[in-house]
């Protein structure tokens, strides 16, 4: 199980248009690496999708406002073009949870791609690893 863990990815999501996405493992310790990557010593998740077992999810600074964090243009993005029903400050990090077991799980990269270009604006050109 731990290596299966030690495999499993996210996706970073920095505060400017200016910097693409980012693909990372998630390590032995996922709230460390949120943390290491965000930026934060507390999350929040905010859920984007959920469809049968799996939810898409992004994890947030949950003291991001509060914090002075910029607000993130990806999703500043997505909330002009009414995609989204609020801005997210900060770096934020997407993955996959099993809604079955609540656990993170190993990442869908063409499912997670399709959500968020069909529904948060994202473009291909935003997915140059």
């Amino acid at each position: 199980m731990l290596r299966e863990k030690l495999n499993m990815k996210a996706i970073v999501v920095p505060v400017s248009l200016q910097e693409k996405l980012k693909l990372i493992d998630l390590g032995e310790s996922e709230l460390d690496t949120y943390y290491k990557y965000i930026g934060c010593d507390c999350i929040d998740i905010v859920s984007l999708y959920g469809d049968g077992r799996y939810t898409v999810d992004c994890i947030v600074d949950d003291n991001g406002l509060l914090n002075d964090s910029p607000i993130n243009e990806y999703w500043t993005r997505a909330y002009h073009c009414g995609r989204a029903n609020y801005e997210l400050a900060g770096i934020t990090v997407i993955c996959m949870t099993d809604r079955n077991t609540g656990d993170t799980c190993e990442l869908n990269m063409d499912y997670v791609k399709s959500i968020l270009k069909d529904i948060y604006a994202f473009t291909d050109e935003d997915f140059q690893f």
